[in-house]
């Protein structure tokens, strides 16, 4: 999934040939694998971002997402966020 554009991977969820799930896991296993070696996470919110890919799942199940639905994230981190 990695070798995709971003267009190409919204287009495999909105025609159903990947879920978001399937996306997230595969990006929690890529830092899991890499993440010792590159140091390029300070939080990896793995639970939170699951719950998020099967509500987006949701979403485009009912063809109520927009082209970044379901797209897994990660964002420098000069950005404040808080959950919730």
């Amino acid at each position: 999934m990695e070798r995709r554009s971003i267009a190409q991977l919204s287009a495999a969820l909105q025609e159903g040939s990947v879920t978001s799930r399937q996306l997230t896991e595969d990006c929690l296993a890529r830092i899991a694998e890499y993440d010792r070696m590159l140091n390029a996470f300070i939080t990896v919110t793995g639970d939170a971002a699951l719950v998020a890919a099967d509500a987006a799942d949701q979403l485009l199940a009912r063809q109520q997402g927009g082209p970044l639905t379901g797209i897994p994230l990660a964002h420098k981190d000069i950005f404040c966020t808080r959950e919730g």
